[in-house]
């Protein structure tokens, strides 16, 4: 009678073990898909980042493309108006020249 009452004792704690593992088993893999789904939204942001960053660097390339191009049409230009101004100081001179010769 003791060694049954033993056995039923042994096999409730032997119950309770294994639906302790079973719930802890559980557990382990809502927590195993939860970190897989947490992994996939960080490679995702990562693969995002990755491309806004090329995208940044490739519109910061153009921007200094465009400043470069914009820098070189400026001293494009002061030189035309150096070179128009030059030729008026000329033509002016000559006018100068004539209206003296008479």
């Amino acid at each position: 009678n003791r060694t049954e009452d033993e056995l039923q004792r042994t096999k409730v704690s032997l119950t309770t073990e294994t639906d302790w593992l079973n719930r802890t088993e559980d557990e382990l893999q809502r927590t195993k898909v939860s970190l897989e789904s947490v992994t996939a939204r960080r490679n995702r942001t990562e693969d995002e980042l990755q491309r806004t960053k090329v995208s940044l660097e490739t519109e910061t390339a153009r921007r200094n493309r465009t400043e470069d191009e914009l820098q070189r049409t400026k001293v494009s230009m002061e030189t035309e108006v150096t070179r128009s101004n030059r030729t008026k100081e000329e033509m002016n001179t000559c006018a100068a020249e004539l209206t003296d010769s008479k």
